[in-house]
């Protein structure tokens, strides 16, 4: 019998298995005992990665659309801190700071469930109101 009769592994998975995500879990492990945040961001992100089947495309795709909504939305981008915005250019949540990322999750996964809510008004509006919650987390080191 030729190995054409044998079922191989699939391959390419990138990481995907019997620990899940291995992106995520590198990465928390690799920076879990440097990062300082407050006990009820380290509460609600649990809580956001609970619900996500996918915490690292989430986190991803929060900073992708932040960085594009800045560029969009130049007037309301200034309310976030310059070093943040430049930051956002790369569009890779590995480059931010962990008070940066926690607070770009927190608030990407907040304004999913008030979504239906700005149905009726202008998007740069919702984007306002993402920048100022985003400028006073940081701005408050997590304390708000």
């Amino acid at each position: 019998m030729n190995a054409a009769g044998y079922k191989k592994s699939p391959r390419g998975w990138g990481g995907h298995g019997a620990k899940g995500n291995s992106r995520t879990i590198i990465n928390i492990d690799k920076n879990r005992e440097n990062v300082k945040l407050p006990d009820w961001m380290r509460r609600k992100i649990a809580k956001i990665a609970a619900r996500k089947d996918d915490f690292a495309l989430f986190e991803e795709q929060a900073v992708i659309l932040l960085a594009a909504e800045c560029s969009t939305f130049p007037k309301q981008a200034a309310r976030i801190p310059e070093s943040l915005r430049e930051k956002l250019t790369y569009q890779r949540p590995d480059m931010l700071d962990p008070l940066e990322r926690a607070s770009i999750a927190i608030i990407a996964a907040q304004v999913e469930d008030l979504a239906d809510i700005f149905v009726q008004h202008p998007y740069e509006d919702f984007f306002d109101l993402k920048a100022r919650a985003l400028a006073i987390t940081l701005e408050e080191g997590g304390r708000v």
